[in-house]
């Protein structure tokens, strides 16, 4: 009945509406009409107004107006699209609820591309936004398109690229909690109309918004530890580019980004079973509960936070080479090539007492270390393109990739708190993971008339696998095929207003199970999902209104969950990972723009999803029960929720059903100073109360963030003042728990604080 409801209501919308939350900016003056934004979601530049395709597009002066620093703001202000940050080390990005499973999972659900670079690692593809021109994030499978685990969406991280023209730009924050930021580009032609380069540095420190009050809070472990505040980051960036067109018909562009990333643990708190801090479910031998039932307890006014707890230490290099050429005017190649590596080093406490650990234990203060190591990948991609005006287009091309990963685990016990950093622990588990890709894909569109457009896309890969335990050298070798499809019909039923519908199969990769006993356990398979969208793009008032509407329906297959290792003598004592269930999903997304008069600009999202897990599917962790040395019963009684671990028509966890973002912006010339003008903005963000596990037992309360800025600008400079979580809202962003017999508990990390500052840039 939902479902119809929703259907209805999407059908109605989608013939009146369509949006871009990205706007236009005239620097100095009003504010005109509507920006018109490009994207390339399809691998050439676009109207994000003319494509079938749901986008969000942020561009910089979004970055400085809203406040956007990282994927969780880009995530706070998009509908249907949510980050979850677990400390660093894995980074999670959510489209329609399709959340990660296993957030130690090697594979995303979302692909992350770096100029068209796949970023393969939780851990890497949460950089920050310094240099970049526009993040897009672009929803709905993108297998075809883009291969790679692009299984429910994509984000392309699009940086600045050398220009014709010089230009020069120096930046600089200073805020609460020690912020300073401070960086600057240069670019222009080094050989007029034949070659441009691009330099640019920036270099970013804050302390932190979360007061630690652990009574060691202060001592400093420099890079290997958290001094004062706790959730701070002293993070820098580089790159340098070249664009070379030593003729009309040839380009090629050549770039080289180096991140060096020093995050902290952000703020977090857990409840264990150990402490007992649990209330619901089964008992243990000492009579505790083993579960949580209710919202999961926020944050105080400060944490304590074991300053030996360092957080994610990395470094990663993107290096870039693309040759194209046009043959003639309608038929063009390409070639790409990308290499990124990467090293990293994370170190997190898993205790709800980070005072008073190993006090009665010595030793017992307990760390994880993961993921240790590091990856390094390069890919090779061919396209040959063919565009008749538009009328017919199409692509072939073949990608090929070769990829290594390194992912070490230690859990060092250590004593409470002296005067030494973390010592680095003997590894428990060391793996080496080789992935090697080959791609063929196509696409192919043509226009039956005017008014309707038919396009089909397909991927066809072959992916190797092998893992390798470093350890004892036991390797396993998985082949993954796949063929994937997109079909899409566009309507252009009127002047700047297009409605389509898509089909698309999405493939997130399968892996291995080292411990399991029986060799048909050893290999899961890929995840799958088909998803249906039907949507609209308007653009209205001669420009001032644009409003678009998604209505899309998800059926995920194969779902990649915990399971007991059903041929082990104890099946509960380790956990393997098999394809034990499915989920569908539904929901609609709305995002619109309006320009009220030539001071006034509005923007706001709006989606709603509704994600449920289907029949038969099973969460095995709630079902583990003790060995015969330690009996303790399933977390679950059978009469709070299944002792098997039935999550049947559970909603799927860690993404809020319900999220509205909007924001109000004032732009006015000042005449008396010489075209400097004037610009105030405010942005609010809403999500919904959300499930932290599949049981459905625990929830993270709803929150609202607010941002605002406001400042001066003219065409070359810009000063503002801003605030991020202006009403200090204290939450819980996202939350994860570890069910094994021997201590139960959840995993609280607390959203950043209010903080404020003073920002500007000067364009030479």
């Amino acid at each position: 009945m939902r479902f119809a409801v929703l259907f209805g209501s999407a059908i109605a919308a989608t013939l009146t509406m369509s949006v871009t939350p990205a706007h236009a900016q005239d620097s100095g003056t009003e504010r005109e009409t509507l920006d018109v934004v490009v994207v390339t979601a399809r691998q050439r530049e676009e109207s994000i107004q003319d494509i079938p395709v749901a986008v969000t597009a942020f561009t910089e002066d979004d970055f400085a107006k809203q406040g956007i620093r990282d994927l969780a703001d880009i995530a706070r202000f998009t509908s249907g699209f949510n980050f979850e940050d677990f400390g660093g080390g894995f980074g999670t990005p959510v489209v329609r609820s399709a959340s990660q499973t296993r957030l130690t999972a090697i594979e995303a659900n979302v692909s992350t591309f770096f100029d068209g670079i796949y970023v393969p690692r939780a851990w890497a593809i949460n950089s920050g936004v310094a240099a970049l021109q526009r993040v897009e994030v672009v929803k709905g499978p993108q297998s075809a398109r883009y291969g790679r685990n692009s299984f429910m969406g994509a984000i392309n991280f699009v940086p600045k690229a050398p220009t014709s023209e010089f230009e020069a730009e120096v930046s600089a924050t200073f805020g609460s909690d020690e912020r300073i930021d401070y960086g600057g580009s240069i670019s222009g032609p080094i050989i007029e109309d034949k070659l441009s380069g691009l330099l640019t540095f920036n270099t970013s420190e804050f302390d932190g918004s979360w007061e630690n009050n652990h009574p060691n809070a202060g001592l400093d472990f420099g890079n290997r530890g958290t001094s004062d505040n706790a959730g701070g980051w002293d993070n820098e960036s580089f790159s340098a580019a070249l664009s070379f067109t030593p003729i009309d018909q040839l380009a090629i562009d050549v770039a080289y980004y180096n991140f060096d990333l020093s995050d902290e643990n952000r703020g977090a708190g857990q409840v264990a079973e150990s402490s007992a801090a649990l209330n619901c479910g089964n008992t243990n031998l000492f009579g505790l509960p083993r579960l949580f039932c209710g919202e999961l307890p926020g944050p105080s006014d400060t944490i304590a936070v074991d300053p030996r707890a360092y957080g994610r230490q990395g470094e990663i290099d993107i290096t870039k080479v693309k040759i194209a050429y046009d043959i003639n005017d309608s038929l063009s190649a390409s070639y790409l090539y990308g290499l990124i590596e990467g090293d990293v080093d994370i170190a997190s406490i898993s205790e709800q007492d980070q005072v008073n650990c190993g006090t009665l234990i010595p030793g017992d203060c307990r760390f994880q270390n993961t993921p240790l190591g590091g990856l390094d990948y390069d890919s090779h991609e061919f396209r040959l393109s063919y565009d008749a005006g538009g009328d017919t287009l199409w692509t072939l091309g073949v990608f090929v990739t070769d990829g290594q990963d390194e992912t070490a685990f230690a859990a060092p016990g250590v004593p409470p708190l002296g005067t030494d950093p973390v010592p680095q622990a003997p590894v428990i588990s060391d793996v080496g993971t080789d992935t090697d890709v080959i791609a063929l894909f196509g696409e192919y569109s043509v226009r039956i008339n005017e008014q309707w457009l038919f396009s089909a896309e397909a991927r066809y890969s072959q992916e190797e696998k092998t893992q390798v335990n470093n350890a004892n050298g036991d390797a396993f070798v998985g082949d993954f095929d796949n063929f994937t499809p997109r079909l899409t019909l566009e309507y252009g039923y009127a002047d700047n207003r297009l409605l389509y519908a898509s089909l698309a199969n999405g493939i997130k990769s399968g892996g291995f199970n080292p411990t399991a006993v029986s060799p048909d356990d050893q290999i899961f398979d890929e995840e799958t999902n088909w998803t249906f969208e039907l949507g609209s793009k308007n653009t209205f008032l001669d420009g001032d209104l644009v409003l678009n509407a998604t209505l899309f329906y998800i059926q995920w297959e194969d779902i990649q969950l915990n399971a007991a290792d059903s041929a082990a003598v104890d099946p509960n004592a380790v956990n393997i990972t098999l394809n034990l269930g499915d989920a569908t999903s539904y929901g609609l997304e709305v995002d619109g723009s309006m320009q009220f008069n030539e001071n006034l600009f509005g923007n706001f999202s709006f989606s709603y999803t509704d994600a449920t897990y289907d029949d038969g599917t099973v969460d095995n962790r709630f079902a583990r029960v003790g060995p015969a040395f330690f009996p303790v019963p399933a977390a679950c009684d059978d009469v709070l929720c299944p002792s098997n671990g039935d999550i049947s028509g559970n909603e799927v966890e860690r993404q809020a059903p319900l999220q509205i973002a909007a924001g109000l912006e004032w732009n006015n010339s000042i005449a008396s100073w010489n075209d400097v003008g004037f610009f105030a903005r405010g942005d609010i963000a809403y999500q919904s109360e959300q499930e932290a596990e599949s049981m459905n037992l625990a929830q993270i309360e709803a929150r609202t963030i607010v941002n605002a800025s406001a400042g001066f600008e003219s065409d070359n400079w810009r000063v503002w003042l801003w605030s991020r979580n202006l009403t200090d809202e204290r939450y819980v962003t996202n939350a994860f728990v570890v069910l094994i017999p021997f201590g139960n508990g959840y995993g609280n990390i607390f959203g950043e604080r209010r903080t404020f500052g003073l920002s500007g840039t000067y364009r030479f």
